[in-house]
Formats: structure tokens, sequence, C-alpha cells
């Protein structure tokens, strides 16, 4: 009979706890820079796509942030100055946005938004660029999309300005047929003169020749009771007053500042109908100078 081989002692190995991986709740930062309709468009297709991507992840979502601003400080931004107040206290830390152009249109703006979010602990997935900041060197990759990103933007924007000089130089740009004091839009789309506002156009430069000054023309309307540009029954500001007397389209030639950063201008002469001719309109302006520069002297 063979002899049992005494039992060794058992291996113990011990297996410590993993640890349990981090909850995610996210919030989606949306933004665009006007209420105007394709913009809003945006906002919606923004807000509809993350919405998708945190669903087909499981991931669950927490609030949605969202701006209608261009401007960068907190006071223009309450939607994002919100997220950061929900990131500090720990109710988000997975901020998800379509672009990071929501962030801004540079570089330096993108990384400064970014650190304002990882300050609190959080992290920042742009879906676009496919960029995450839980990835190694997170500002690099940040850097590298933001500046990518940046220049697509300038290759647009210089597209854009191209083509709105090549339409003010042929005459088909609409920026000539925007409405001021003194005209209103016809059927067909163009300016018309609208009478009763042109009857006070005319005024404005007969009692500024006759040497009338701006207050005492203000006085004046108000006293007429003529509403304000803006159809309000109050005194006219200095400014609305000094603006009919600059307003060169009311001698019918509209002048549009080509987007050239040198200064240059389109002029397309008779765009319009005439309110004023463009003898009087210069003897104002010169009578404008010489006003100035006696108060300038004194």
């Amino acid at each position: 009979m063979v002899k049992r081989r005494e039992m060794e002692e058992p291996k113990v190995e011990i297996i410590p706890a993993r640890k349990k991986a981090k909850k995610v709740c996210v919030g989606i930062y949306a933004r665009v820079s006007t209420e105007r309709k394709a913009q809003l468009t945006s906002l919606a297709a923004q807000i509809s796509g993350l919405t998708r991507y945190c669903y087909r992840r499981q991931y669950p979502l927490k609030d949605i942030y969202i701006d209608v601003t261009t401007g960068k400080k907190d006071t223009g931004r309450p939607g994002f100055t919100r997220l950061i107040r929900d990131c500090e206290c720990g109710a988000i830390n997975l901020v998800m946005m379509k672009s990071m152009s929501r962030f801004g249109r540079d570089t330096v703006e993108v990384l400064e938004m970014y650190r304002r979010i990882h300050a609190t602990g959080a992290d920042v997935y742009f879906q676009e660029e496919d960029v995450d900041s839980r990835w190694e060197n997170p500002e690099q990759w940040l850097a590298i999309g933001a500046a990518i990103a940046q220049a697509e933007n300038e290759s647009r924007s210089s597209d854009i300005k191209r083509g709105l000089a090549m339409r003010a130089a042929d005459g088909r740009s609409g920026l000539y047929q925007r409405k001021c004091y003194g005209y209103r839009h016809g059927k067909d789309g163009k300016l018309e003169i609208q009478e009763n506002q042109a009857k006070v156009v005319k005024e404005i430069f007969h009692l500024y020749m006759d040497g009338k000054s701006v207050d005492d023309i203000r006085e004046q309307l108000y006293e007429e009771g003529i509403f304000t540009p803006n159809g309000e029954k109050k005194k006219w500001s200095r400014g609305s007053v000094t603006g009919v007397l600059h307003q060169g389209k009311y001698t019918g030639d509209v002048t549009i500042s080509a987007s050239d950063n040198i200064g240059s201008q389109v002029v397309m002469t008779e765009a319009i109908p005439a309110i004023i001719s463009e003898d009087s309109f210069q003897k104002v302006q010169r009578e404008m100078e010489k006003r100035t520069r006696r108060k300038v002297k004194k």
C-alpha cells in the first residue's frame, strides 16, 4: 500500500480590493454668439448631439449649461459661471462640449477656460476634436486642437470678408440697402423714402445751417412733438441729431468700408433715392468741422 504524501502547506495570496471607478457626472456646455435663428438651431444641434453621446456611453447627464454671448467674462457667461460652481461642489466631474470654439476663438482663451474647469477637479471632453483632458499631457493636445480650430476660423473669416468686399465692389451687397432714419424697405426690399421722417431730416439740416446748435435742434424737435428715431416720445439724444447730420446716405450715395485692414472704402453712387443734395450735405460737414475747431481753441 502506497503511503500518502504529507500534505503541503497551502499557499495564500491576498488580492487587494479593486479601486472603485470614479462615477461620471456629466455637464454639457453649449454656447452661441447671437440669438439669430441659425445660431439657435446650432445651439439645439450641440445639445442634441452631446445628449446622444452621453446616452450611448451610459453617462448620467446632470445638467445642461447654455450661454448666448460673445464675451469671455463671467458677467457675459452666466451658464459657464453656473457650470464652474457645480464643478466646485462636485456635482459635475466631466464637462462635454461640441468643440473648442465654444470656449473661444484663440488658443489662449481656450486654455484659460479649460484651466478654470480643471482647477475644480473636473475633466473636459471636446467631441469634434475628440480631445479628452483625461489623457496624458492634456494641455498639449488642447493647444494643438485649439491652434487648428483657430486657423480654420481665420481662414473662414478671411473668405467671408473677401466675399463681402467682392459683392460690395460689384454692387451686389445687401449693405447698400441697410435702413436708416428717413427710409423704409419697399416691397422689392430696396430702400425708399419715408416721407414724414425725410421732412425731419431736411428740417435738421436746415436748422443747423441756420445757426442752431445740436441742443437747440433737440429742443425744437421735442417742442414739435417729433418722436425719436426709436419711436419714443421724448427729447432726441445728441448722438441721434449728429448721426443724422453725418449720414452720407441722405445724398443717395452709399459708402461701405472694405474688409482689407487698410481703411479703403467702396462707394456706390445713386444707390438709393436722395433726401439731401450733395452740396447741402458738404456745407453741413464743413460747418460742423468749423464749430468743432472753435470749441478746441476755447
